[in-house]
């Protein structure tokens, strides 16, 4: 499944390991899902973002569609940049970290005072 979903054979081994490896690992990351209130993914319970943002999506996103990673956008009431990855999948962090590394980078610079 994590293969399918876009992370290398050598991660997806690497993870699956520490899932099944760890006692209640597997059922532990499916609970903190589970765990979450439906409302929280449309934003009823969370309210709105108040500082500038940075979204990072990535054309090969299985979890996340493009429409929805757009509409972000509506729940943030400060600065909002969307950042589009082509050729990535939802593994953003494992595939890109340069590119990742520089729009957080990016976003910080641009919040910061100047000195």
């Amino acid at each position: 499944m994590l293969e399918r979903s876009g992370l290398g054979a050598d991660l997806a081994r690497e993870y699956a390991d520490r899932l099944i490896g760890d006692p209640g690992g597997l059922a532990g990351a499916l609970r903190w899902y589970r765990a979450m209130p439906l409302d929280t993914f449309v934003g009823l319970r969370a309210g709105a973002v108040h500082v500038p943002t940075t979204y990072v999506w990535s054309t090969g996103d299985i979890a996340i569609g493009r429409r929805a990673a757009e509409l972000t956008s509506r729940w943030v009431t400060g600065p909002f940049d969307f950042k589009v990855l082509d050729g990535v999948s939802h593994w953003i962090p494992e595939q890109a970290p340069h590119e990742l590394a520089s729009y957080i980078v990016e976003r910080i610079r641009s919040t910061s005072p100047t000195t």
